[in-house]
């Protein structure tokens, strides 16, 4: 497999967050090392959803098609990390963009997560941004949701069942679809982030 195509298939499973899909990686050694771990290994150690999510669509086949199907060509722009110092807490940032191509240079696919995170991991703050639908969560099933609106703008919020504060906010902006979603954050720290986006 290419890492092209491993990015391919990586950005294919959306059963779940981007975070939550880099931290599995991340034990595995990375993308690649998730995709060359076997079946077993996957369903011993991870959830049954996180390992249907991977096993879902871990076949070079099916990738390969998907790729021929959407004729795609990839930009991929490597994960960093960069240091900010703040006055309590060193955070971390990590940023992915993955955007793919058709031979008319039309975009049929895209990906750009942004990940602010404390030292220790404790607290969190995902941005999602894409134009297209799929990849990363971009609507809720519950269509009994109520929306807020900030700055003149419909936001879904929820609550999410976790033990830590969690929260996940979805709007649409211009074309663009902005999940946000939060770990130990109030929910005033997320509305202030809201009303900076919205």
């Amino acid at each position: 497999m290419t890492e092209e195509l491993l990015y391919l298939w990586f950005g294919m499973i959306s059963r779940m967050t981007h975070t939550v899909k880099m931290n599995v990686a991340m034990k595995y050694g990375g993308i690649r090392g998730l995709w060359n771990t076997s079946e077993e290994q996957l369903r011993d150690e991870l959830t049954q959803a996180q390992a249907d999510g991977f096993l879902e669509y871990r076949d070079a086949g099916k990738v390969v098609a998907y790729a021929e199907e959407h004729d795609t060509d990839t930009a991929y722009v490597q994960s960093s990390i960069q240091p900010l110092d703040g006055e309590k807490e060193k955070n971390q940032t990590t940023a992915e963009r993955s955007i793919y191509y058709n031979k008319d240079h039309q975009v049929v696919d895209d990906n750009n997560t942004f990940l602010y995170e404390s030292e220790d991991g404790n607290r969190s703050l995902e941005i999602g941004v894409r134009t297209m639908e799929s990849g990363i969560i971009t609507e809720f099933e519950d269509d009994d949701l109520k929306t807020s609106v900030i700055n003149n703008r419909e936001v879904t919020i929820a609550r999410l069942a976790a033990e830590d504060e969690c929260y996940l906010a979805i709007f649409t902006k211009e074309g663009v679809t902005f999940t946000i979603q939060t770990k130990n954050l109030t929910e005033e720290e997320l509305l202030m982030v809201l009303r900076e986006l919205c």
